[in-house]
């Protein structure tokens, strides 16, 4: 018996021989301690492999990370969450539904446990302190760990602008930096783990990623779906990180070229260790991305105006119903009502915390 079918015949046992639902298998406290224990594991197998090759890392600070290290894993159908870390904390929905198509439960038990192994990775090979400078940086208009090279393109000067004038397009291009850093990342510690690891991990993380690889859309198909440019190109960026391919052959003429710039710049920092190096890669694609995003905030920004527009005129008519009233009160309200619906404006806070809202949920 394998390890895995023993802890699973114990769990039957304990339940009486009748059979285990996903729900009481992995939000089980032996399924829990299972992940938690292969979590510690992967960590001390990786720092002592690196040790051993001459890297820099001390046994006291293995068992710090190791010590650090806790994982949550609840089952939540209705929950779009998979998987996510802080840098020590491990969450894993175990209900996604990216699980479902798979058939038997010890398939569903191996990409839960690549979503363990992928979230480890990030909790060695991240730094997190790096790319929190780097926001921190952003969020003050400031361009970190340097401007970047594409600053100087019509492009990239336009974002440039932006970035340092307008402080609620800073929240929402930090979210959509998060993103593609992300997409970034996920390529790079993924690649350690397979050079550095291997085994099982490499098993369970295959197995979670074949499931990623059957569900994803061409760009085309995104686009026909009613994805939003900047999503499709994203999403592009993530396979091709992960797996060094695209699915762009249906790819509009227009953003073809966007795609292979942002593609060469993958390729430049895809291996990087340097963590500056990388996060400064992200920030050269946001300038390549830059009328991507920009249509993307305009389209958020002409929605909400169409509605306060809307608004406004059912305000005023009711202000107009209750005149004979509160005649004085309905003069002052329509004064309040001034401005030109539609007209083009920097990002008020409203916008941008609505759009961030729509760019969580789309990630």
């Amino acid at each position: 018996m394998t390890n895995w079918n023993k802890r699973l015949a114990e769990l039957r046992v304990k339940q009486d021989e009748n059979p285990i639902t996903d729900k009481e298998l992995f939000e089980s406290p032996e399924y829990r301690n299972f992940t938690q224990k292969a979590a510690e594991d992967m960590v001390n197998g990786i720092c002592g492999y690196l040790r051993r090759q001459g890297f820099n890392i001390t046994e006291k600070q293995e068992d710090e990370r190791v010590r650090g290290i806790d994982t949550v894993i609840q089952y939540t159908e209705d929950d779009t969450t998979t998987a996510f870390t802080d840098g020590e904390t491990i969450c894993i929905n175990a209900g996604n539904k990216l699980l479902a198509p798979l058939q038997r439960q010890e398939l569903r038990h191996f990409a839960v446990q690549g979503f363990r192994v992928h979230e480890v990775g990030h909790v060695i090979f991240s730094d997190f302190p790096t790319t929190q400078a780097w926001l921190n940086q952003m969020g003050q208009g400031d361009w970190w760990p340097a401007p970047p090279k594409r600053i100087t393109t019509e492009e990239g000067a336009a974002l440039d602008k932006k970035l340092k004038t307008e402080y609620f397009y800073q929240v929402v291009l930090m979210e959509l930096a998060k993103g593609v850093n992300n997409a970034l990342e996920d390529g790079y510690i993924e690649r350690e783990i397979q050079t550095l690891y291997g085994g099982l991990a490499t098993t369970e993380l295959s197995t979670l990623n074949d499931m990623l690889l059957e569900k994803a859309k061409s760009f085309g198909e995104q686009l026909a779906d009613g994805e939003k440019p900047f999503f499709a190109m994203l999403n592009q960026l993530l396979l091709y990180a992960k797996f060094d391919m695209t699915m762009a052959d249906d790819c509009p003429d227009e953003y073809l070229p966007m795609l292979e710039d942002c593609i060469f710049i993958v390729d430049d920092v895809k291996l990087e260790r340097d963590p500056q190096k990388r996060v400064a890669g992200v920030n050269e694609i946001l300038c390549v991305l830059f009328p991507l995003l920009d249509k993307l905030v305009q389209e958020r920004q002409k929605s909400q105006q169409g509605q306060q527009s809307q608004q406004g005129q059912q305000n005023q008519q009711g202000q107009q119903n209750q005149q004979s009233q509160q005649n004085q009160q309905g003069q002052q309200g329509q004064q309040g009502q001034g401005g030109e619906p539609g007209q083009s404006a920097p990002m008020t806070q409203q916008q941008s915390d609505e759009l961030v809202a729509d760019l969580k949920k789309a990630a």
